[in-house]
């Protein structure tokens, strides 16, 4: 719930994401601050998963 109201609107306010709540699709707008954020995102998961 919060991820939608707070964390998507903020992304999207700041101009990094699109976000239409009728059908949940997310576009993101690549910039190297975001696939930076979303590859360490990638790894930590994968480590943490593994453990």
């Amino acid at each position: 719930m919060e991820l939608h109201h707070v964390h998507l609107s903020m992304l999207e306010g700041k101009g990094l994401i699109e976000y239409d709540g009728r059908d949940g699709t997310i576009r993101y707008y690549e910039c190297e601050l975001m696939t930076n954020v979303l590859a360490a995102v990638e790894r930590y998961g994968t480590e943490y998963s593994n453990n």
